[in-house]
């Protein structure tokens, strides 16, 4: 179980480099995927919320 979280935390950072680097479709893609996998991971929703913030989508 932990290396699972370990895996969705590497995906989380991962997609904040992508991110940071003007790449938000992957970082989105990462975003969602441990999102699928770990429902309860705040901070992976919180991530994917900026994006979506940070493309004006605030629907």
């Amino acid at each position: 179980m932990a290396r699972a979280h370990n895996h969705a935390a590497a995906k989380d950072n991962l997609a904040a480099i992508r991110s940071f680097q003007g790449r938000r479709e992957e970082a989105e893609q990462l975003l969602r995927e441990v999102v699928a996998d770990h429902p309860d991971d705040l901070a992976a929703r919180c991530n994917l919320a900026n994006l979506a913030i940070l493309d004006g989508d605030l629907e």
